[in-house]
Order: structure tokens, then C-alpha cells, then sequence
């Protein structure tokens, strides 16, 4: 479904932020991107959603829709400007996947992620978890083939991290035929909605290995990042 092959990215064709990246993604697969700070895990997830050219090598597709009907993004909660209301920004979303706010679909939604009351809300005071719920509901409005979540649980209490891991596993279960990709930190959230870990290390993937091989040789995710880490 998404084909890297050699792919180069450089910061002002000087600094490579990716290196020789070889990775292929296939239908309905579940994936998590892991690695420190500065591995080029948004780099990646920024290629693959078209944010960012290749310098060298190539990427594919083999989709139905273009790139931008295929994949929903939920980025990090941002920080959203004063007076900006639920509806006001739901709406821009909506009218650009010709779909209206007071439609049985948007409807449903709103109920799944808690959000039906807040409508009306400025989305700075909405909580973390609320802001993330938005954030990956706007990602899910136009039935997206992949989904992409960009440190889903970051910021949040333990409570919300596992009411939003749990929320997000619902909707996968909902939606068998979507792919996932996920860049994460959090042992819980890979054990719990992936099968499959790529480590990045300094732009270049130096493993990438199902988690039933995890499990197996290394007993847990906790135990196979603490690992890395040695």
C-alpha cells in the first residue's frame, strides 16, 4: 500500500534527516514508529502524508483515493486561538469533505468522542483529552484508508491515556479494513492497537519486527524498549 524504497531526506540538501529508508506498509497493517527524539519519526510520517518531498529515492502508492482523501492525521493538541469554538472549526473540516454538521454521521461521532455538549465550547478550554478527542475525530471524518496518530496519549493523565488507547482500539475494531500508524513512546498503547514495531535510530530504521516476536523473545513491549535503550 505505501512503498519507500531508498529514500533520502535532507535539511536544505545538507543535514539527512532519513537515510536509506526501505519500508513497505501493507493493507490493514497496524504499525508503530518508535525511536528518541530526533530519530525522524515525524520526518517519515511527514513523506508519507505528502508534507515533505523525498531528496533521493521514491515512495509509492497503491491506493484508490489520492494521498489526501486516503490518510487522517491527528497531530498533537495545539494551541488554538482565543474564541475559536468546537463547531467553528468542525465546520471547516466538514465543508471540506462536503458533509454538514447536523448530519446522522457527524452526529454519531460527536456522541462516540464525548463531544456532542461541546459544541458551542471555546477549544482552548477543552481538556487535553478532549482536545486530542477532536483532533482524532476531524482525522476520522472522511473514512480515511490510514489513519495516522502522532503521540495520541502524550500530555494526559493515566486515566485519559487509557480512556483514549481504549477509544482508538474501538474504532479500529469498528473499522477493520483501516491501516494505522502510530509514532509512540508508550508500551500500553503499542501492545494494545499494533502489530508491528520500526525502531529509528539517527534517520535510519535499524529494526523493524512484528509484535508476536516481541512477546516472544523479549516478553513484553516494555521489555523490548528498555532493551533499546541498553
Amino acid at each position: 500500500m505505501i512503498n519507500i524504497k531508498g529514500g533520502v531526506f535532507s535539511f536544505n540538501n545538507k543535514k539527512e534527516i532519513l537515510k536509506k529508508i526501505n519500508l513497505e506498509i501493507k493493507d490493514k497493517e497496524r504499525v508503530a514508529f518508535i525511536g528518541a527524539n530526533g530519530a525522524g519519526k515525524s520526518t517519515l510520517v511527514d513523506v508519507i502524508i505528502g508534507n515533505k518531498k523525498l531528496t533521493k529515492g521514491e515512495i509509492k502508492y497503491n491506493l484508490k483515493k489520492n494521498i489526501n482523501e486516503s490518510i487522517g492525521v491527528q497531530f498533537q493538541a495545539k494551541e488554538f486561538p482565543v474564541g475559536l469554538k468546537v463547531k467553528h472549526l468542525l465546520s471547516f473540516y466538514l465543508k471540506l469533505n462536503n458533509l454538514k454538521l447536523d448530519s446522522e454521521k457527524v452526529k454519531k461521532m460527536l456522541k462516540k468522542f464525548d463531544l456532542s455538549e461541546k459544541l458551542n465550547v471555546e477549544l482552548k478550554k477543552l481538556s487535553g483529552g478532549q482536545q486530542q478527542k477532536f483532533n482524532i475525530m476531524v482525522a476520522l471524518i472522511n473514512d480515511p484508508k490510514i489513519l495516522i496518530l502522532d503521540e495520541l496519549i502524550t500530555g494526559l493523565d493515566i486515566t485519559s491515556q487509557n480512556s483514549m488507547i481504549e477509544l482508538i482500539s474501538q474504532t479500529l475494531k469498528e473499522n477493520i479494513n483501516m491501516s494505522l500508524i502510530i509514532v509512540s513512546h508508550n508500551p500500553v498503547e503499542i501492545q494494545k492497537l499494533v502489530d508491528r514495531v520500526i525502531v529509528l535510530s539517527h534517520g535510519e530504521i535499524v529494526e523493524d519486527i512484528k509484535k508476536e516476536e516481541i512477546n516472544k523473545k523479549y516478553k513484553s513491549i516494555d521489555n523490548f524498549i528498555g532493551a533499546l535503550h541498553d
